[in-house]
């Protein structure tokens, strides 16, 4: 539920724990996003862990990504949202490389999301034209993309953290190649 009344002050953080059956949807999250666009007073961390978001409550949130002159968002995780895709990745980097001249965004989270090569080539390539982005958790990566990541990186002088995961698929864990690709 948004608030009623603009008390004025700067808020610095949007953190939601709800109960199993009060986990945020695609409409909640599209409602915040409105929200956002209209706000000059949210700088801060925006977290939605492990709600029942999908591609489309981040097609809303990059939209909140290509807002010119103030950026509202500087950390923005994503983690446990089982419903994400190749999309999410897709939506949220290109939000980034259309307004990367703007982009206050220091981190941001996929955990456990499987963002698939597509989405990972768009969150990677994007990093790459964002020097505020220092924190990235890229998520779950296979062999091929531990391989994309370690040769798109290379040249990538603003970012201080890098996590990603393992796959679960056996038939797509990490070889001694794309290991050694970081070294």
């Amino acid at each position: 539920m948004l608030p009623l009344f603009n008390s004025g002050e700067v808020v610095e953080k949007l953190d939601y724990k709800g109960g199993k059956e009060e986990r945020l949807s695609d409409a909640d999250v599209q409602q915040l996003a409105k929200a956002l666009l209209k706000n000059n007073k949210f700088y801060g961390k925006l977290k939605l862990d492990e709600n029942r978001i999908s591609d489309l409550a981040i097609l809303a949130i990059s939209e909140v990504l290509r807002k010119p002159n103030f950026q509202n968002i500087k950390e923005l995780s994503l983690e446990g949202n089982p419903d994400l895709t190749c999309k999410a990745g897709e939506y949220i980097g290109q939000a980034m490389i259309d307004n990367c001249q703007n982009m206050k965004l220091k981190e941001l989270d996929f955990e456990g999301i499987d963002l698939g090569q597509r989405g990972l080539c768009r969150i990677i390539d994007a990093a790459n034209k964002t020097p505020s982005l220092e924190k990235i958790n890229v998520g779950v990566l296979t062999d091929n993309a531990l391989l994309l990541i370690a040769g798109r990186l290379r040249d990538n002088k603003h970012l201080k953290e890098l996590k990603f995961q393992e796959t679960e698929d056996h038939q797509q864990y990490w070889s001694r190649d794309s290991q050694q690709a970081f070294c």
